[in-house]
């Protein structure tokens, strides 16, 4: 039996679509076992913070970006209660399989779309410290990447440090090198400013 969820977030983790949720686990398993959404506004799906074990909070937008805290430091002024990672996991679950077969479908088209041609061991070689970062998704990355832009890439990434400067932790700035690195290769600025946090960050 399957529960039907519904299109907007309205509070309750029903109204909650499993991929959605999915994602939630994967911010979980990196950042803390407990979590709050914000409660329902205009938006279909809910902003959220990840609960550390020293009570720090790293917040999420509804597409799971990372999100600067607010002045009282929350993602939101209304919050739900505070869910533990088996709450989220049992949400998810309560939906059916579908939506984990729909996941591991996409990533399958993903990999066939830029995977291109085998490279032999020397290609790789170059690119073990970055691989050890961010792992297949680098992979898959690098060789879909145009030639990026040096000099607008440094620009992307002060741009959104500035943005986003209370959102991260203290002694980020020590791993700029490996961020641009990961941005050279084609990841997402958001993108490679999460993974570095989640590789050399605990919480």
């Amino acid at each position: 039996m399957t529960t039907k969820r519904s299109k907007r977030w309205n509070g309750d983790l029903d109204s909650l679509s499993p991929d959605f949720l999915k994602e939630v686990l994967e911010k979980m398993q990196s950042y803390g076992d407990r979590i709050q959404f914000e409660l329902p506004n205009k938006a279909a799906r809910p902003n959220y913070q990840v609960i550390g074990p020293t009570d720090r909070k790293m917040a999420f937008d509804d597409r799971h970006l990372i999100l600067r805290l607010n002045e009282n430091g929350n993602v939101g002024d209304e919050l739900t209660p505070v869910y533990s990672l088996e709450t989220i996991r049992a949400a998810m679950l309560g939906a059916g399989k579908p939506a984990r077969a729909a996941r591991t479908a996409r990533g399958a088209a993903r990999r066939v779309a830029s995977a291109g041609p085998a490279r032999d061991t020397d290609d790789d070689a170059g690119l073990s410290d970055l691989e050890r970062l961010t792992g297949v998704s680098m992979r898959r990355s690098a060789a879909a990447a145009p030639a990026a832009d040096v000099d607008a890439i440094e620009r992307e990434k002060y741009a959104y440090y500035k943005a986003n400067r209370d959102a991260f932790p203290d002694g980020i700035t020590k791993y700029s090198q490996e961020i641009s690195a990961l941005m050279r290769a084609g990841v997402p600025v958001e993108d490679a400013f999460e993974q570095v946090i989640k590789e050399n960050f605990q919480f």
